[in-house]
């Protein structure tokens, strides 16, 4: 826990990742972005460290009002777990006391480059190529030691302007908003039934893949009023949902009662 803000990158809804859990958690992108703020601040409020007992993500998951949210963090690689313990991927480059503060050097390291290239801007404006003492001779001409001065200026000018600065920071001390290079976001294409019917095959599950080609067809292939990115994590969500509810409607069986024993 450092500090009473957190980092959020500007490119955060954009992230491949994101769209992801919206698939996987049947919500809206700006929804699942609202979610993350609050995991990441709970996080950032009760954790001091990136490893934390698993009762953590029952937690978390209460906190985000989304059962089963910290499975899909695990299902998108931003979280970790095992039997006794979570781990929260790259808490030390976003959420750590360290964090915030190359966060804050770099916001003052960019303040800097801008004003040291206003400062190259304004060395590279030309002069006026006369200057106001500069003497003529009777004949209109410009003295020997004149130009040699008028010379100097240009040269010390020309100097000035190919001046370069710069400011090496290494990727550890990036901002926020530079942590990862944008990844372009691939252009979806439906699946045919044909490849539908295939997948299910090689999930071995009995549920017909002609219900979920008929309904995304029908919608569009889109989730919630989203753009399908990735048609295969739905159908898995699909499937794991089904059978969730054909384990719900499976009566409990009832134990036998012995029946009496008379004597006749």
């Amino acid at each position: 826990m450092a500090g009473d803000w957190i980092k959020i990158e500007k490119s955060t809804p954009d992230k491949p990742e994101v769209y992801l859990l919206a698939e996987l958690l049947n919500l809206d992108v700006d929804a699942v972005v609202g979610k993350l703020v609050r995991a990441w601040a709970w996080i950032d409020g009760h954790l001091y460290e990136p490893e934390a007992p698993t009762v953590a993500s029952r937690i978390i998951d209460n906190t985000v009002g989304v059962p089963g949210f910290c499975n899909a963090l695990e299902s998108v690689g931003w979280m970790r777990s095992n039997e006794s313990k979570i781990e929260i991927v790259n808490y030390e480059l976003h959420l750590s006391a360290g964090a915030k503060k190359r966060s804050l050097d770099a916001r003052r390291k960019q303040s800097t480059r801008t004003k040291a290239s206003d400062l190259a801007t304004d060395m590279s404006v030309p002069k006026a190529d006369k200057c106001p003492d500069q003497k003529r001779t009777k004949s209109g001409q410009v003295s020997g030691s004149q130009a040699d001065n008028r010379r100097n200026r240009e040269e010390k000018r020309r100097e000035e302007k190919n001046i370069s600065i710069s400011i090496v920071s290494d990727d550890s001390e990036r901002a926020p908003w530079e942590d990862e290079p944008k990844q372009k976001s691939k252009r979806f294409t439906p699946p045919s039934l044909e490849e539908v019917v295939a997948f299910f095959q090689e999930k071995t599950t009995s549920h017909d893949p002609g219900a979920y080609f008929d309904f995304y067809e029908s919608n569009g292939w889109k989730v919630g009023k989203n753009k399908m990115s990735n048609w295969k994590s739905a159908a898995s969500g699909w499937i794991r949902r089904h059978d969730e509810e054909l384990r719900q409607k499976q009566p409990i069986a009832q134990p036998i009662k012995p029946r009496p024993f008379s004597e006749d």
